[in-house]
């Protein structure tokens, strides 16, 4: 799984995708906390689809001067 995850991190990074976005279902904790550990921060919950948002930046932010 981690190695599949930073395959499609690096390829949202070389099409310049600020961040990558996904989905965990409701119910799967052990995705969660895997997700958690990679970077991920939940974003919000939707219920009706049950299940959660979770994002990560791709592209470190630049301060400005």
């Amino acid at each position: 799984g981690s190695s599949l995850l930073m395959e499609a991190e690096a390829y949202g990074r070389s099409r310049r995708c600020a961040s990558a976005v996904l989905f965990v279902d409701e119910g799967n904790e052990r995705a969660h906390r895997f997700y958690h550990r990679a970077g991920y921060r939940t974003v919000r919950w939707w219920p009706s689809y049950r299940c959660w948002e979770l994002c990560k930046p791709l592209i470190p932010a630049v301060p400005f001067p």
